[in-house]
């Protein structure tokens, strides 16, 4: 090898490499606070990561299926008991609904 040739990680590489040695929680001044939507295995792996690595809520969960909707929500969103107002919809769709109205009567105070 030439001497002016050197070897070197690959720009690629080494930012993923970075990223993945990236230090522990994101910390939020205001954390968000997210809806899920489906309590499938994604849904799981979107909370865990959320959970895991940022200061952010899961606030609520956006699924068709009663049983998948409350399991996940006890693990994840409202613990043991039942789902407070606005923390379990059967859809988006709902989600929304929802949102609108508490948007409207939190500016109509």
């Amino acid at each position: 090898m030439p001497p002016s040739a050197t070897t070197s990680t690959p720009p690629s590489t080494l930012d993923d490499d970075v990223f993945l040695k990236a230090p522990g929680t994101q910390l939020f001044l205001n954390p968000p606070r997210i809806l899920i939507i489906g309590a499938g295995s994604r849904g799981s792996a979107y909370a865990k990561a959320a959970l895991s690595s940022t200061n952010s809520i899961v606030a609520a969960i956006a699924e068709p299926v009663a049983y998948k909707r409350a399991e996940f929500g006890r693990k994840y969103v409202w613990g043991e008991g039942e789902p407070g107002r606005g923390q379990a919809f059967e859809g988006w769709q709902e989600w929304v609904e929802y949102e609108r109205g508490r948007r409207e009567r939190e500016r109509d105070g």
